[in-house]
């Protein structure tokens, strides 16, 4: 019987080889070819590629070589592909490496020397297209992670703007169509060349990506806050979709901590100046405390009066210091929470030495005097650090209003997390790391952004039930993706609580609860955590190229199941445990656990 269940295994793995284009002469990872500079670009397009694969968890390499480039199982070119952008022995050798399997991507591609290799007759240029749909009808696996109407459908800029980004739309001849655009042209095309692949993709990833970070959408968003928008993730998921295509038993890291299937961050913002306010407070961290809930409380550390309110920061120090104690974490929400923090001119980016002393802005009914973006974040740091004992490294801006020189003064007062930011507003649920100056071109700063996905805007005490209803829609789609949701919650009128144990009560046991700090921690361990695989004999080796490994790492392996073993090595080859469980998919397992 053992023989008969041996030999029937061999024949499952055997037919799903047989299913992949994938050479074992490939190194089983990605490669970024990098053709900015060849093109004379900027580092955006480069820096949005890469920022896509970081999401979707796939070893990579970064390289301007082709013959370095073609080692790998898949090249994405980070730029477009035009008919002087590579050299005769280059395009010779990338068409030679998808005959001989390889698989090769490329966005805006106009090289016609490489339109018979793609399946391209031509292409049309314009910025009135609103819209992509994905061909999910096609049941293209690339395509896998594509259920919810948000993610079939995605915006590229409100329809009613005279134009937005610039796409391409190719006609062609044999390939299937991964998407259309909604003018019914071909947005990205899947062509069988030999024994590989090669997609064309009819946009830039920087227009797709880095331009949605930063904001500068051309108000592609559906919705602004208490919604589901993916835009940005499909096309992370589009690419693991792809690695998962061609690649067997393709490995990536998982996107939430352990075993959980994804991440919600409890954050609260204390702006409220009531004394009745801060009671709810009190409660509300309470309640968390004695249900073990992590959450981060941002303060505003509002010290002065002015048009808009009184001291509210100075009388309640020691109920912000009974929250350090309960082990709540602790961000800064400005001095001022002034309405006109987004104003560059009324909000310059200042200079660093202010304190509570000699910081004295004040809104005088129209606007405010004597503000600035270093006032308001280092001086709030500087106060919460002296009467609270805390590290802070988180900041929010009131009302959401984002300054562009924030991330510039955050970066140099050694702030690590940003979250204010509407992730339905930059069409993202995944973190990212932000760029000086708001700017395409920008230094890439130390700072993360993790945007706010729901919140408790237009609450009553009628409606929180609905309110939370909404939350667990948003929490699941993300969910499903492996994308983690924050929630922001007010601690200002008693329903507050009300609403947030319901959801708990309702929320999936699969959820991990973290405050911003800890996941923020997370994210970029998960980012630093580097690995290689080989698959031989239906035996899969893992090495773990770092030299510590966190705990809350974890990575997934698909089809896991059908490989007769697995290995976990440290780069000097000593073995690594783990521990192993099934994952969403049949076959696919979560590996966790790694310990030396």
């Amino acid at each position: 019987m053992k023989i008969v269940k041996c030999i029937f295994l061999e024949l499952i793995v055997f037919l799903y080889l047989f299913s992949f284009s994938f050479s074992e002469n490939f190194l089983r990872s990605v490669a970024i070819f990098d053709t900015t500079q060849r093109n004379g670009e900027s580092d955006g397009s480069e820096f949005s590629l890469e920022h896509a694969l970081k999401v979707a968890g796939i070893p990579y390499i970064l390289t301007k070589d082709v013959r370095e480039a073609i080692k790998h199982a898949i090249v994405i070119s980070s730029s477009y592909i035009n008919n002087s952008t590579l050299k005769k022995e280059e395009r010779s050798t990338l068409i030679k490496y998808v005959l001989n399997g390889g698989v090769f991507v490329v966005p805006n591609l106009t090289d016609i020397e490489f339109y018979p290799v793609f399946g391209i007759i031509s292409e049309q240029r314009t910025n009135n297209r609103y819209s992509m749909i994905w061909n999910t009808d096609s049941l293209d696996s690339s395509l896998k992670w594509f259920d919810h109407p948000n993610e079939k459908t995605i915006s590229l800029g409100r329809n009613t703007n005279a134009g937005v980004i610039y796409t391409r739309g190719y006609l062609i001849n044999g390939p299937t169509p991964i998407a259309f655009f909604d003018d019914g042209t071909v947005a990205i095309t899947k062509n069988s060349y030999g024994k590989g692949y090669t997609y064309a993709i009819g946009f830039s990833f920087i227009d797709l990506i880095l331009r949605n970070q930063l904001n500068r959408d051309f108000n592609a968003q559906r919705t602004y806050s208490n919604g589901f928008e993916p835009t940005s993730d499909t096309i992370f998921l589009f690419i693991r979709g792809l690695y998962e295509s061609h690649v067997p038993f393709a490995v990536w890291k998982h996107t939430s901590p352990y075993t959980s299937k994804a991440t919600l961050i409890m954050t609260h913002d204390t702006c409220s100046s009531s004394s009745i306010a801060m009671e709810y407070l009190q409660k509300i961290s309470e309640w968390e405390y004695q249900n073990g809930i992590l959450a981060t409380y941002n303060v505003v550390t509002h010290y002065f009066k002015d048009y808009l309110d009184k001291d509210y920061y100075t009388p309640y120090i020691d109920i912000y210091r009974s929250l350090v104690q309960k082990g709540f974490s602790i961000g800064s929400h400005s001095v001022g929470h002034f309405p006109d923090f987004d104003n560059e001119i009324i909000f310059p980016e200042g200079s660093p030495g202010n304190t509570q002393e000699n910081y004295k802005p004040y809104f005088n009914g129209q606007k405010t005097i004597g503000g600035s973006v270093y006032g308001e974040i280092e001086t709030s740091q500087s106060i919460l650090i002296r009467d609270l004992s805390y590290p802070v490294r988180i900041f929010r801006s009131g009302y959401l209003l984002f300054n562009d020189k924030q991330i510039n003064v955050m970066d140099a007062l050694g702030y690590n997390y940003d979250s204010s930011m509407s992730a339905n507003d930059v069409l993202t649920n995944f973190p990212y790391q932000c760029k000086y100056d708001r700017s395409f071109s920008g230094i890439i700063s130390n700072i993360y952004e993790i945007p706010m996905t729901i919140s408790d805007a237009g609450m009553t005490a009628d409606n929180y039930s609905d309110k939370v209803s909404n939350w667990l829609e948003v929490i699941n789609a993300n969910a499903n993706n492996g994308a983690p949701t924050t929630l922001l919650i007010h601690p200002n009128r008693d329903y507050k609580l009300s609403a947030e144990e319901l959801l708990i009560n309702q929320l999936p046991l699969d959820i991990i609860i973290l405050d911003m700090d800890s996941f923020g921690d997370y994210w970029r361990k998960r980012e630093d955590f580097k690995f290689i695989s080989e698959v031989k004999r239906n035996k899969m080796k893992i090495t773990i190229l770092n030299d510590t490994i966190d705990e809350s790492i974890s990575i997934i392996v698909n089809d896991g199941r059908l490989l007769k073993d697995i290995k976990v090595t440290k780069k000097d080859g000593k073995p690594i445990k783990f521990n192993i469980a099934d994952w969403v998919e049949k076959n696919d397992i979560i590996i966790y656990g790694f310990s030396e």
